[in-house]
């Protein structure tokens, strides 16, 4: 819902996957929303806890933590001295310690969320979850990158979220195709335009 703001916004424009209208928008830098890519549809209703657990059990993996739901990102070089305080604390632990770190934080429903983003080539992917990844629809994906002039395709970030999880406002380095497997997520886009209207730090 918009309702809820305090400045004015937009929809992203959005399209079938077969409209030719989707590239140009990739060759301007104008995001845009696909429908109909099939680009992971061979996750939906297959990736879900109950599959990842037992594909991913005991791997190693990132989470973080915050008590108050926001994980506010923030750049551990503080070139600038701000004085900041984390709103969210980085952890160790299997795929398994996750999810029951979910359960028993839903269960309570005390406003404290945990958060999974992983590289997929940085975990020990089972034979069942590499031909998954195969099976994405690659060639959707390399038209975007040639109609962007992107570059060589580098990672394929694996997130994993409570709801009412929120990211503030922060900057990827990278461009993104993003595509939800299960559940939803609200972004808000801002034109680098807006750019002296963000504060510098902690994203």
């Amino acid at each position: 819902r918009s309702s809820d703001l305090t400045f004015p916004t937009k929809s992203v424009e959005k399209y079938n996957a077969s409209n030719p209208k989707i590239l140009e928008h990739i060759k301007n830098g104008v995001p845009v929303v696909v429908t109909g890519s099939n680009l992971t549809q061979n996750l939906v209703g297959k990736w879900n806890l109950k599959y990842l657990s037992e594909q991913l059990a005991d791997q190693t993996v990132r989470m973080s933590v915050s008590q108050n739901h926001k994980f506010m990102y923030y750049s551990r070089e503080n070139d600038g001295n701000y004085k900041w305080n984390p709103t969210y604390e980085v952890r160790q632990g299997t795929f398994r310690n996750f999810v029951q770190l979910m359960e028993v934080l839903n269960e309570a429903d005390n406003g404290t969320r945990v958060y999974l983003q992983h590289l997929l080539r940085e975990l020990d992917l089972s034979d069942a979850m590499e031909n998954d990844e195969e099976n994405f629809n690659w060639d959707f994906i390399e038209n975007l990158k040639l109609a962007g002039g992107w570059g060589q395709l580098k990672d394929n970030l694996f997130l994993v979220g409570m709801r009412d999880v929120t990211t503030p406002a922060h900057y990827d380095s990278m461009e993104n195709i993003f595509t939800m497997v299960s559940g939803y997520k609200r972004c808000f886009l801002f034109d680098p335009g807006q750019f002296s209207g963000f504060y510098p730090y902690p994203v």
